[in-house]
């Protein structure tokens, strides 16, 4: 609604609420662009997508559950409009099958996907991603490889971690057909381990549709992030990284709304800390790095 005065003009929103003012002038009305009314609508969108832009563009309906599982949130979230950059970065045709039923318990079940290469390196020279999900928690970990054949040792180290941190054994590991994963490294490393390795038809990935999934989610939040930060290509491997963090911060359909870090971790993500990835970041310079009269940080 637009009120017309001697003055000028305000301009309300449906609520009633003050949106903007205009100013006269040469025969047309000017937007005060400068008025403390408009910077505060401003200040509102931007709060608006504040967190799911810090969630790595996660959808509303999951920030709504994640204020009642996490700490560190202290506003109510409500997404004011159509992200772009979401639109850009998750954009899909169909979804992948459901794989079953879910895990009664940690590690008794974990999928795997190995995706790559990608045509742009990483600044630290990967080129592969290689993402291992447990079933029952949805925790999802994340290898940056240089090389496909390096996967047999990720996997080797990914179940050392997994079972002391838990003081639980990996049970079965489902992947695809790929040369990756059906090789006698891993054969016998898994018979030496007791690990049941479930294989997927060839050509066939919705069989390892989870894993699908988890891969595609990785990716599609990473992209989103790059897009939005404006950065570099080869930037993608610290995307994929924040992405599987912020994944495993993030609530899921299958938990009830619960995170993956709760069920792994035994507690509440805190998410106080977060920030919008690729924005500016002051670093403390230490006092052995400086002289009396320098700067006590630089702009990252």
């Amino acid at each position: 609604e637009i009120l017309f005065t001697k003055n000028g003009a305000k301009i309300f929103d449906h609520n009633g609420t003050l949106f903007a003012t205009a100013t006269p002038e040469n025969g047309v009305y000017r937007l005060d662009t400068h008025s403390d009314v408009i910077q505060r609508s401003f200040l509102l969108n931007e709060d608006d997508s504040l967190w799911h832009r810090r969630l790595g563009h996660l959808n509303s309906k999951g920030i709504d559950m994640l204020k009642n599982n996490s700490t560190g949130i202290n506003r109510d979230y409500k997404m004011s409009s159509t992200c772009e950059v979401c639109l850009i970065g998750k954009q899909c045709r169909k979804t992948f099958n459901s794989s079953g039923k879910r895990a009664s318990h940690l590690l008794d079940l974990v999928h795997s996907d190995a995706c790559g290469p990608m045509e742009t390196p990483s600044f630290g020279g990967n080129r592969y991603i290689l993402t291992l999900l447990d079933d029952h928690s949805r925790y999802i970990f994340v290898y940056l490889l240089k090389e496909k054949n390096q996967v047999a040792q990720c996997l080797e180290e990914f179940r050392a971690s997994v079972e002391r941190q838990i003081e639980r054994k990996i049970k079965i590991l489902r992947t695809d057909n790929g040369t990756e994963y059906c090789n006698t490294t891993v054969t016998n490393n898994f018979k030496t381990h007791g690990i049941v390795h479930q294989k997927s038809t060839r050509y066939t990935p919705q069989q390892n549709g989870r894993a699908e999934r988890a891969q595609r989610s990785l990716v599609e939040k990473a992209r989103s992030m790059l897009a939005d930060a404006g950065l570099d290509k080869r930037f993608w491997a610290e995307a994929v990284m924040t992405s599987a963090y912020l994944m495993n911060r993030s609530p899921a359909r299958a938990l009830e709304g619960k995170t993956p870090y709760e069920l792994w971790h035994g507690t509440q993500p805190d998410l106080s800390n977060l920030h919008i990835f690729g924005c500016e970041a002051w670093a403390h310079i230490p006092k052995e790095l400086r002289r009396k009269w320098d700067g006590k940080a630089e702009k990252q």
